[in-house]
């Protein structure tokens, strides 16, 4: 800044004024009360079973549970709205995990609270009072709705964990400064994560004074194999969040659209037997890890240097190709295969060869199944080929011919859902009425398989919300969370690995009569199948127990 006119408006700028630390203020002691439900100010009118859980809520620091779709986070703007009128010195944090449900809650929350006056501070004196509209501020590491006014003098602001953990060590924010701190998808406060962090280094170190409210939201809190073990799961959660309790309305089950679940075996054969029998998911898991931190040596030649990174290139693709075999088949091995090597001479199976690799299995198979390809219309294909069944029964193609339905399936690796996606354009797209589009996370994997850019997720999600697809392939991302119209038909192609997985997958399939299918490799995933809903008896049992202590 070379000039003092330069200065001023650095001053005067949202940079500046976005990372103004905040003041270390004495605050009035953070209080709620109990309302009558006509007080609150959200814009939508809860149900009777949300009443009963905001009344819950407001008595204590409390784990609201309720199933995927039935309105949690309406719950938290009522619990919001309350608090922000009873403490108007004092902001509201509402916590999330990943930087999508940052944009996908502050909108909700805007759409909620956002048009309606408030008793809160004023913003040019801020020991006076004045009724105004919320200042609502949406923050992740990739993106930032504050319009440059200091993050202190907002009154709501949505950020994921992580984040906000760094803006309080900047002293950008201060955990004694906010009256109630809302935990989206509480049960993963556990460990390390930045929730368990927040509540174990910021929370009980706050004076008791300045101790917010905590409200924590979740569809699946917790599953063990016994009613007994996933009680004391779910005391360790209620510790970890700092002491609350679980609350549920009486009869939840009332408030949840029935969904059937259907167990499927896949058709294997004797190839992708040995596959399933010699590298299992978490061997390969592993291997790609390993490979995606490989770097050549600091100190090796320039040649070294070229060959050892070939040498990773040709490792990597090789775990993407086994990746596709164990999902959808020889068939789209082989071609995901031949596009790999074909993008770098350098990384061919004539490179694999020269460093006497043992490569000749694969060498000779793959140009067998090619010189059989104009031979037979069918190679196995494994996943795909039960998918493509699944789609095309009559059932199935009376939901593809309504531009307003909606079919996700659910895969686990982003190049997965990109493969399927492209797949499905070639077979589905004459019978279905929608399109077929492919969402996936934000970050980069260890293979270096690039992710979606949350602006790109987004605008994905609105053409989904507008019925623009009939099918959408997903990894994880839309598992948890994100805010999908309810499907008719949810599919996955890897069985759920927990109770939480379960809960969230199926919680897609909300509508009535909508159907939820589980694709099982072999017999033993079938048997994990039937222990984790196992485990998710357990998981109610549990939670009615503890609510009822």
């Amino acid at each position: 800044m070379n000039t003092e006119k330069a200065y001023k408006d650095h001053l005067q700028g949202k940079n500046h004024g976005r990372k103004l630390l905040a003041p270390d203020r004495d605050l009035l002691e953070t209080v709620f009360t109990e309302v009558d439900i006509t007080e609150v100010k959200t814009k939508s009118r809860p149900r009777k079973y949300q009443e009963e859980l905001f009344r819950k809520a407001m008595r204590k620091d409390a784990i609201c549970f309720l199933p995927t779709g039935t309105g949690k986070t309406l719950i938290g703007c009522m619990v919001m709205s309350t608090m922000l009128e009873q403490n108007p010195t004092r902001q509201v944090v509402f916590l999330v995990e990943r930087g999508l449900l940052v944009l996908q809650q502050f909108q909700y929350i805007k759409k909620e609270l956002g048009a309606t006056l408030f008793t809160r501070f004023g913003l040019q004196d801020l020991y006076t009072t004045e009724r105004r509209k919320l200042l609502i501020a949406g923050l992740c590491s990739g993106s930032q709705s504050s319009r440059g006014v200091p993050l202190w003098k907002h009154d709501v602001i949505v950020v994921t964990a992580a984040y906000y953990e760094n803006l309080l060590q900047k002293k950008l924010l201060r955990w004694k400064d906010t009256c109630l701190v809302v935990f989206d998808e509480v049960h993963h406060c556990v460990k390390s994560h930045p929730y368990n962090r927040l509540s174990h280094f910021e929370h009980k170190e706050c004076p008791t004074e300045d101790q917010p409210k905590l409200l924590g939201l979740t569809a699946s809190p917790a599953g063990k194999s016994t009613v007994e073990q996933t009680v004391k799961m779910l005391e360790e959660l209620t510790i970890n969040v700092g002491g609350v309790s679980i609350e549920i309305v009486e009869e939840n089950e009332k408030h949840s659209d029935a969904e059937e679940l259907k167990l499927v075996n896949k058709n294997d054969r004797e190839l992708r037997q040995l596959a399933d029998e010699k590298l299992d998911g978490k061997m390969l898991n592993y291997l790609k890890l390993t490979i995606g931190l490989s770097e050549p040596c600091v100190g090796a030649s320039p040649q070294e240097k070229v060959l050892a990174t070939n040498l990773i290139k040709h490792s990597h693709y090789i775990c993407v190709t086994l990746d596709i075999l164990l999902q959808f088949g020889m068939e789209a091995a082989v071609e995901e295969l031949k596009e790999l090597m074909g993008l770098d001479k350098g990384t061919s199976f004539e490179f694999a060869r020269k460093l006497e690799l043992p490569c000749s299995i694969i060498t000779e198979m793959v140009s067998r199944i090619i010189c059989q390809e104009n031979q037979q219309d069918q190679i196995d294909d494994g996943k795909f080929t039960k998918l493509v069944d699944l789609l095309i029964n009559p059932e199935t193609i009376n939901l593809l011919k309504d531009d307003k339905s909606l079919i996700l399936i659910l895969v686990k690796e982003r190049g997965s859902a990109f493969k399927m996606n492209e797949l499905l354009q070639d077979k589905i797209t004459s019978v279905c009425k929608g399109g077929v589009s492919a969402l996936v996370g934000h970050g980069t994997t260890s293979g270096k398989e690039p992710g979606m850019k949350v602006t790109h997720q987004k605008v994905i999600l609105d053409n989904i919300r507008q019925h623009k697809y009939n099918i959408v392939v997903a990894t994880s991302v839309a598992e948890e969370g994100i805010d999908i119209p309810e499907c008719e038909l949810v599919i996955t192609l890897n069985p759920p690995s927990n109770v939480t997985a379960l809960v969230q997958m199926r919680g897609r399939a909300r509508k009535n009569q909508s159907k939820f299918i589980v694709v099982c490799n072999n017999t033993k995933e079938r048997e994990d199948m039937v222990d984790l809903l196992k485990r998710e008896q357990n998981m109610m049992e549990a939670v009615k127990q503890l609510s009822q202590s």
